[in-house]
């Protein structure tokens, strides 16, 4: 298209896109994050901590730069993401930490100056964890984030994510956090309130007639 040399019909115009399958989301449980943890060590095992606790994308890792960072209001300066919009992202104690450990490079302003797969494979093998890539870490992040109550709406803004409906796909993570969420109103709606707000009605009225008596008692 961009050479002007784009072929009319458009032979792909009329093709059906392929469904994307969110039926079982493969994220970390905290056992094999600890064991993944252990069989990490030097900037690997800060590469993982990192995407780990902010779920950025290896390409967004890879090109973050020290000023990048705000240590002080602790946030993190997504300048360019697959999205095309950038994002902030708070840093919790574990990454802060991090963040204070690492050394600059004199020979580059990135944080992160390499990513060494068959080292993250390796360790992978090591800590006996099967069916995970380095993006499975992303999804870890969003995952746990969810079970822990988080709502959807805070993750989709985490994870730097077009629309809310590609966060939806963490949505079944959270029954417990639903349930929560419609017990309350129990305390609106439940019997036992009405039957609080009956009692008090019946109260109020005992008493009003109470009074009118003690009125009409009075002038006669």
């Amino acid at each position: 298209k961009e050479w002007g040399k784009l072929i009319r019909p458009n032979p792909c115009a009329n093709l059906r896109k392929l469904r994307e399958n969110n039926g079982r989301l493969r994220f970390l449980s905290q056992d094999e994050i600890g064991r993944l943890y252990a069989s990490c060590q030097g900037e690997l095992l800060a590469f993982v901590t990192f995407a780990l606790n902010t779920g950025c994308r290896r390409g967004e890792m890879m090109a973050l730069t020290w000023p990048d960072i705000d240590i002080h209001r602790g946030q993190i300066h997504i300048r360019d993401s697959k999205s095309g919009k950038g994002r902030v992202i708070p840093m919790n104690e574990t990454v802060k930490n991090l963040i204070l450990s690492l050394k600059k490079q004199p020979d580059s302003n990135n944080i992160f100056t390499s990513y060494h797969r068959e080292a993250f494979d390796a360790a992978l093998v090591k800590a006996k964890i099967d069916g995970v890539s380095l993006h499975t870490l992303r999804h870890s992040f969003a995952s746990h984030l969810v079970m822990s109550g988080v709502d959807l709406v805070a993750v989709s803004r985490l994870l730097g994510h077009a629309t809310i409906q590609m966060t939806m796909r963490y949505s079944h993570l959270s029954p417990e956090h639903q349930a929560r969420a419609v017990g309350v109103l129990d305390g609106v709606f439940g019997l036992k309130s009405v039957k609080k707000d009956t009692n008090r009605s019946q109260e109020d009225v005992s008493k009003t007639d109470a009074k009118v008596k003690e009125v009409v008692t009075s002038c006669n």
